[in-house]
């Protein structure tokens, strides 16, 4: 079974979202300029570096200009860049009026990103509210001890 290429699965994504053909080739230029894809359009999907896989995620989810939009851990396995670069387009999503909702294991994409946060432990809700709220109410913080021996 061959593989798509990032091309083919903007085509394949646009289909299945049913966007028309002809109405998919300016959007699909578009992301593939603004996430820089443009020299991966006709790279094999499976080929890709892992930053290079997030960018085309996210731009994929873009395609049928959603109101809402979910990602599972969208900087994992990026580089300090590679994730500052993720927090910027989420912020520009934000700001433009979309919902992004999130899941992350990283506290400092939840304080740049997120305006609500929920903590899940053993299986259920630990706590819900705003950033400031559940450190507060529940962050112990940390404590650095210096010894001179």
């Amino acid at each position: 079974m061959a593989e798509n290429t990032v091309y083919e699965n903007f085509m394949l994504m646009a289909k299945i979202r049913g966007v028309k053909k002809d109405q998919a080739k300016p959007v699909i230029q578009y992301l593939i300029q603004q996430f820089q894809l443009i020299q991966l359009e006709h790279i094999v999907v499976s080929q890709l570096r892992i930053e290079e896989r997030k960018r085309l995620s996210l731009a994929l989810a873009l395609l049928n200009n959603p109101k809402i939009i979910i990602m599972d851990e969208p900087t994992s396995g990026l580089d300090v860049v590679a994730r500052r670069d993720v927090w910027r387009k989420i912020q520009v999503l934000k700001q433009s009026g979309k919902t992004v909702i999130f899941t992350t294991q990283f506290l400092d994409d939840a304080e740049a990103l997120a305006d609500r946060v929920a903590i899940l432990a053993n299986g259920g809700l630990f706590a819900i509210g705003s950033v400031d709220y559940v450190k507060k109410s529940f962050g112990t913080g940390y404590t650095l001890v210096i010894t001179n021996r």
